[in-house]
């Protein structure tokens, strides 16, 4: 060492030394190196085949050239089987056209991330990957992840979201037509109503509502779309065959016609325990209405019949009434006949009789003929009452010349003054002019007895089909139906024949009678 330093020059010896220690180092590092590489490629292999997620390098002619066993597992086929197959031949049908163009994204050396397709698996099923590649000159490097269980969790979510949001569209639906029931709509409106909310929540569907006869006719009365079957409104036709209409009127129950050109459903329109008619839904796609339409056209036929009885009750009460009107007006019109033929007349013989009796009576004493006068003349006023009687059991308008006539002996008798402006039409119906009269006279008694009144304005007019009949006073007001029977049986007069009475009666105000009364009326 003395001899190699003494022929090397100090620098020159350090910096060989430090060569040697590089290069030593340097392959003790390259050592190392290689070492750490196989390690690594090791490693890899192990990574490759023990992932759970698909791993595959494939080329560009479209078939793979190595996948890991995660494959085999997640779709049944062997190694062998997936390299000896184009790649697209296991996508699923749906998904190639999307997945053709991500691998010309690919090609032309653009990364693909997070793209979703479903792969055919050996047994026929779908599962669903999602996919990572990247391109790396003429092979394609691609992770898959099998997302089947969180797209069916996802599908099921958007699926009650689905349902939700039908069954909130479904109640909305269903309180507008309540709404309608509870205001008294008529049956033919909710008809229309009911038919346009099932068109809308199961989307633009055909429906149609159709009401059965007893001789098995049949009549659409409301659609909101073209008419299931063809129908036109209003014109009956038999229900027969083995129409889906026919089958309800059949059984009374649902019926379902699913077919390759349509599919149809109808449920039953159940009023009172009696089969009044049914709802039908129509469409003319291939696939079959879901499942639950029964159900929810069911909510809908449910309400439409509360609303078809509540308007059979009205009518059945409206008409009622009305007979109890007109059998009240029969009684009283033959009592006022029978007063008229028999005690009056028999009171108005009576007093002639002894109207001669005092004139033959000329040699008896003036005692006498006074007796008699008195007699003559308490006749007289028993005959006047029992003609004042009878006019208030029943009016004899008609043999008065008609509702005017009558309303003007009204106010004549009127204790107070009664300004009349009558505008009638000379041909009104006897129970139209009847409760008209009743309501004048009501009136009047009131304002002359009760109200203190100065007098009264009364106003009657005939406008179209309606009688519309107005008194007013000017009296001291505050006059309450609860409190009296008068003004309760003319309202329940009025309203049997269809019309409407209204009191307007503010304390210190004076009180008004207004009546719209039907001359159609029951």
């Amino acid at each position: 060492m003395d001899i190699f330093r003494t022929r090397i020059a100090p620098g020159k010896t350090v910096g060989l030394l430090g060569r040697l220690t590089e290069l030593l180092r340097s392959t003790r590092d390259r050592k190392s190196s290689d070492h750490a590489s196989a390690v690594g490629v090791d490693d890899l292999e192990k990574f490759f085949d023990l992932s759970s997620d698909l791993l595959c390098i494939g080329g560009i002619d479209g078939f793979c050239k190595r996948v890991n066993p995660a494959f085999e597992k997640a779709l049944g086929y062997t190694s062998q089987e997936m390299l000896k197959r184009p790649f697209l031949d296991l996508v699923h049908p749906a998904d190639r056209a999307r997945t053709i163009e991500a691998l010309d994204d690919l090609a032309r050396g653009l990364p693909v991330a997070q793209f979703e397709s479903r792969l055919v698996c050996q047994d026929g099923s779908a599962r669903w990957i999602e996919w990572n590649t990247v391109p790396a000159r003429d092979s394609l490097y691609a992770a898959g992840r099998d997302v089947t269980e969180r797209r069916v969790a996802q599908q099921m979510i958007e699926a009650s979201h689905a349902e939700l949001r039908a069954l909130v569209e479904q109640q909305a639906a269903l309180r507008r037509v309540a709404t309608l029931i509870a205001h008294g709509t008529s049956p033919s409106d909710v008809c229309a109503s009911v038919a346009a909310e099932l068109t809308r929540i199961l989307d633009n569907r055909s429906t149609g509502l159709y009401c059965f006869s007893p001789d098995g006719m049949s009549m659409l009365v409301a659609s909101n779309t073209e008419p299931v079957g063809g129908s036109a409104h209003g014109a009956p036709h038999p229900v027969d065959g083995e129409s889906i209409a026919a089958r309800v009127f059949r059984s009374g129950h649902c019926a379902r016609i699913d077919s390759a050109q349509n599919s149809e459903v109808a449920v039953p329109i159940v009023v009172d325990g009696n089969l009044w008619g049914s709802a039908v839904v129509g469409s003319t796609s291939p696939d079959p209405l879901p499942p639950d339409t029964e159900a929810r056209v069911g909510d809908f036929t449910d309400l439409l019949a509360t609303a078809i009885a509540n308007a059979q009750a009205h009518t059945q009460l409206t008409a009622s009434r009305a007979r109890i009107v007109a059998a009240a007006d029969d009684a009283r019109h033959r009592l006022e006949r029978d007063l008229h033929d028999g005690a009056q007349q028999r009171l108005v013989s009576l007093g002639l009789a002894l109207r001669s009796a005092e004139a033959s009576a000329d040699t008896e004493p003036a005692a006498l003929k006074e007796q008699i006068s008195d007699i003559v003349a308490g006749l007289n006023d028993v005959s006047a009452d029992l003609r004042e009687i009878s006019r208030g059991i029943y009016p004899a308008i008609r043999s008065k010349g008609g509702l005017g006539p009558a309303l003007k002996a009204l106010a004549r008798r009127s204790a107070i003054p009664v300004d009349l402006d009558l505008h009638l039409d000379p041909r009104v119906p006897e129970s139209t002019e009847v409760a008209a009269y009743y309501v004048a006279a009501e009136a009047l008694t009131n304002a002359a007895k009760h109200a203190r009144a100065s007098g009264v304005h009364l106003q009657a007019r005939t406008s179209g089909t309606h009688l519309e009949l107005s008194v007013r006073d000017d009296g001291s007001g505050g006059a309450d139906p609860a409190k009296g029977s008068g003004l309760t049986g003319i309202r329940d007069r009025v309203e049997a024949l269809g019309g409407q009475l209204e009191i307007i009666s503010r304390a210190g105000s004076g009180t008004a009678l207004l009546a719209d009364i039907p001359m159609d009326a029951p």
